[in-house]
């Protein structure tokens, strides 16, 4: 086994509550755009059942707005308690440390494409026209 899986926490939710994802088999969970994350949103949920469910792996936690942290009363300490994270670590956007480490071992990256069965492109198609006609449509009744 191994490796690493990026879904959406929508994915990972549906599969953490049906079985098809062992919680004690995930190493971590990594939250993008943290500053976003509430109580009530997707990831905090899938951090909460992720520890329900026998998880013991880390979380980790990564905004490009880490300001919107600092506003308000208590915000970055209702974001730890929401996504059950104990320490928080302030890195600069370039961390040295990391290109360092990228030097010596680049990733390896794979892309896989599959292509669209040819009733998916054209139904496409149809969706990108649609929303063609909606825009010209909205700029001609904003300009009018």
């Amino acid at each position: 086994a191994g490796g690493v899986a990026l879904c959406s926490g929508r994915a990972a939710i549906v599969d953490l509550l049906d079985g098809t994802l062992d919680a004690t088999a995930v190493a971590g969970i990594l939250v993008a755009d943290a500053d976003r994350a509430t109580e009530r949103s997707v990831e905090a949920f899938v951090v909460r059942v992720y520890r329900e469910r026998g998880g013991t792996g880390w979380v980790r936690a990564i905004s490009e707005n880490p300001e919107r942290l600092g506003r308000g009363f208590g915000t970055l300490a209702k974001l730890c308690r929401d996504l059950r994270v104990a320490d928080v670590g302030l890195w600069p956007r370039f961390e040295e440390s990391l290109a360092r480490a990228l030097e010596r071992a680049p990733p390896h990256v794979v892309e896989l494409r599959a292509p669209l069965p040819e009733g998916c492109r054209a139904f496409q198609r149809r969706v990108v026209a649609a929303l063609g006609a909606c825009a010209r449509e909205l700029r001609a009744r904003l300009a009018g």
